[in-house]
């Protein structure tokens, strides 16, 4: 009997069968090889062929991942086993997640660091542990490419945490000075010197209006105003910390702060608003925050370093005890509002009042003194 027929038949029909399984056995291999040396499991998150999901299921056929706009994506094992797999998962729980932005070359990388450490630091769904870390990426035409890497939990919602850093990222960088460059051109119109002359005189007259300020002459406090700083604070940033060893003054140009004497108070003590003012103390005698002051919406303050008012000093020693008699006066007053629940005013007759607030300045002018070595 001629067999070659049906052994060609067979042969063919092997072709045909085997052809017709390549995917299927392919699958079943790929998914035998991804079980038995797993580079993932079920739960974490990984990326892998241009798709980022959270691995909810992975059989002998294909694995499925649930993205985090809740798209579930299918990928079959044998296109899996042929692509480059990332793992984002930390820890249980926890999740490796990527922010990439280009600063100006004028900021320095020290700089860069700092800022969006910062910012991770005020963000308070990103984990203390591990560590964010920032990497200097690339040097390309209008930036400095930096990748910042961070740890949180596990959520879907990574998009609201990306806003929220996003968000103090531009606030810090605005507070530092610094931008995001992009590719244009500026074309100033307006006249440079005007504007900043009436800038000047706008925070000349903040500066006049504070009570402790205002015994300066005119050019001393001119100096003054041409030297603050402008810093912006987004709703709920902590300005300053109850307790920090700071020396910076702060005038509120507008917004709002909230003022916390303890801070895990959730219920503050006090507001202040635009032409209100807090840290003269720290300035003045270096002694440590006092409260906590947080801002309650977006907030432009003017800062004045010690070194501004130090340069005041050294010109005219004398200022120290204008400085000294107003800050007592007021806090005194405070204290007799707080107690009498009214205004109170110090008489000349009331020699009571006049020795307590004699003795009060003499107290701080000594810490001024002291403090900038005026002596």
């Amino acid at each position: 009997i001629d067999i070659t027929p049906l052994l060609t038949t067979s042969a063919v029909f092997t072709m045909v069968i085997g052809l017709a399984l390549q995917d299927v056995l392919g699958n079943l291999v790929s998914g035998l090889s991804v079980h038995i040396s797993p580079p993932f499991k079920i739960g974490d998150w990984i990326r892998v062929a241009g798709y980022f999901g959270k691995v909810v299921e992975s059989n002998w056929r294909a694995t499925t991942l649930k993205t985090p706009s809740r798209e579930l994506v299918i990928l079959p094992n044998n296109d899996i086993a042929k692509k480059e797999i990332v793992n984002l998962s930390y820890a249980p729980g926890q999740l490796f997640i990527d922010f990439s932005i280009g600063l100006s070359y004028d900021t320095s990388p020290d700089q860069a660091r700092r800022v969006l450490m910062q910012s991770c630091s005020n963000v308070p769904e990103i984990l203390k542990d591990p560590q964010p870390r920032v990497y200097l990426e690339a040097f390309a035409d209008s930036s400095v490419n930096y990748r910042l890497r961070f740890c949180g939990a596990e959520t879907e919602a990574q998009a609201s945490i990306r806003a929220h850093l996003a968000s103090r990222i531009w606030y810090r960088l605005k507070r530092e000075g610094l931008s995001i460059p992009f590719p244009t051109r500026e074309i100033y119109t307006h006249p440079e010197k005007d504007l900043k002359a009436q800038i000047i005189e706008h925070r000349l007259n903040l500066v006049s209006s504070i009570d402790f300020l205002a015994g300066i002459d005119r050019p001393h406090r001119a100096y003054l105003a041409e030297n603050l700083q402008e810093l912006w604070f987004e709703s709920g940033e902590i300005i300053v910390e109850k307790g920090a060893q700071e020396t910076d003054f702060y005038i509120i140009d507008s917004g709002k702060v909230s003022v916390f004497l303890d801070n895990g108070s959730a219920n503050p003590v006090a507001k202040l608003a635009g032409g209100d003012f807090f840290g003269e103390m720290s300035m003045l005698t270096g002694e440590p925050r006092s409260a906590t002051i947080r801002a309650e919406q977006e907030t432009r303050v003017l800062q004045m370093n010690r070194n501004v008012i130090e340069h005041v000093l050294s010109e005219n020693p004398d200022l120290a005890r204008i400085l000294s008699d107003a800050i007592a006066h007021r806090r005194l007053a405070n204290v007799r509002r707080e107690q009498d629940d009214q205004p109170v005013l110090f008489e000349a007759q009331d020699e009571r009042a006049k020795k307590e607030e004699s003795e009060a300045s003499s107290i701080i002018l000594e810490r001024i003194m002291r403090f900038f070595r005026l002596r």
